[in-house]
Order: structure tokens, then C-alpha cells, then sequence
């Protein structure tokens, strides 16, 4: 089960397995009567407070204003006197962010040199990057960009967006970077060489 934020209601899931003794007052424990039913994340038993509620019996676990800590394994686990199953576990995913982003520079940024620029964003999951140069689409989707070789043309400013469309969120950086070295086509002029000696000068 997928959650975006909000309220997310996990159920019940049938399965079961042994599983080690809960400890003290995980949520929906009372007492180990007949069909106690208790809930774990991540193979830790869940305490109640004000974001966890149970459902009459506790067949049901609603998380209120979830949050990225809440993604996980869950599992049900119910338990009497005489024996304790557990359910296989149900993984829930969290989306979130961008909530913002950066853009950071890898190697010299030196005539004819490769330069890397890397859109630094946490989001989940994983989704699309747009890259601008000089306010003109660049055509790369990715996180990571290499520019090979840098030339005077690639000079200007390079803005990143990441735009996640579960949260519908968008995080931009931009940053401007100026080459510098000789122009390629400038042919660098050199002294003469010595004269060796003996030679006949004209």
C-alpha cells in the first residue's frame, strides 16, 4: 500500500509465523487473552500514542499525518495463551518531498575540460529532473550531467528542477559557471630555437 501523506489504513493481513515476545505495551496489547492482536513496523512492536489508532478489536491500524518515518514492513500479529502467528509482512512506501535542492559542480571548469553537475535533491520516488542552459531547455532528465569537453558556448547559467508528481512538489537550484583557459583556436606563438653551435649563418 502506497501512502502520500495524510491518513493511511493498513489491513489486516492473513498469514502466519512464529514471532519473538512483544515486550512491554506494544500497540494493542492488553492482556494475552484469547486473539490478542498486536502491530509491528520494521519487526518492532508499535507503542499507541496520538498518531496510531486501533479499530475495534484492532483488526486495523490508522497512522494519522504520516510522515517518512512511518514507510516500512508491517505485520498483524495475533497471539492467545497457547500460541503467537504473525503475519507476513506488508511493506508500505512514503512520498515525499522535493523539498529542496542544490546544484554541485564536479571537476575544473577549464576549456576543454569535462565538467559534471549534479541536481542534490531528496524526494521519493525517484522521478523527473529537467536541466536549463542560458533559459533553454537542455533536454537532460537525469540527476547527473556531464558536459565533454566544456567550450566557450557551454559557459552561462544552469538551472535544475525536480519536480515529484506524487507530492506534487517542485525544488529548483541554479548556478553559474564561467569558463576559463585560451580559446581553442588560438595557436599560442612560440621563440625560435637556438642556433647550435657551429652552424653557418647566413
Amino acid at each position: 500500500m502506497k501512502w502520500d501523506g495524510g491518513t493511511g489504513i493498513l489491513p489486516t493481513i492473513p498469514h502466519s509465523s512464529d514471532t519473538k515476545d512483544p515486550g512491554p505495551s506494544p500497540a494493542g496489547r492488553h492482556s494475552l487473552s484469547a486473539d490478542t492482536l498486536l502491530w509491528l513496523r520494521n519487526m518492532t512492536y508499535l507503542a499507541t500514542d496520538q498518531r496510531l489508532e486501533l479499530s475495534p478489536g484492532n483488526r486495523t491500524l490508522t497512522v494519522l499525518n504520516v510522515t517518512r518515518g512511518d514507510a516500512g514492513a508491517y505485520q498483524c500479529e495475533v497471539r492467545n495463551p497457547i500460541s503467537t502467528n504473525c503475519s507476513d509482512p506488508g511493506t508500505v512506501t512514503v512520498a515525499y518531498g522535493p523539498d529542496s535542492a542544490r546544484i554541485d559542480l564536479l571537476g575544473p571548469i577549464t576549456l576543454g575540460s569535462p565538467l559534471t553537475l549534479m541536481c542534490i535533491t531528496d524526494f521519493f520516488p525517484p522521478s523527473h529532473y529537467l536541466w536549463l542552459h542560458n533559459g533553454t531547455d537542455a533536454n537532460e532528465t537525469g540527476s547527473r550531467w556531464t558536459i565533454n569537453p566544456m567550450t566557450w558556448d557551454q559557459q552561462g547559467t544552469f538551472v535544475c528542477q525536480a519536480h515529484n508528481p506524487d507530492t506534487n512538489l517542485t525544488a529548483r537550484a541554479s548556478v553559474t559557471v564561467r569558463v576559463t583557459g585560451e580559446s581553442l583556436g588560438m595557436i599560442p606563438v612560440l621563440p625560435p630555437c637556438p642556433a647550435p653551435e657551429n652552424a653557418l649563418l647566413g
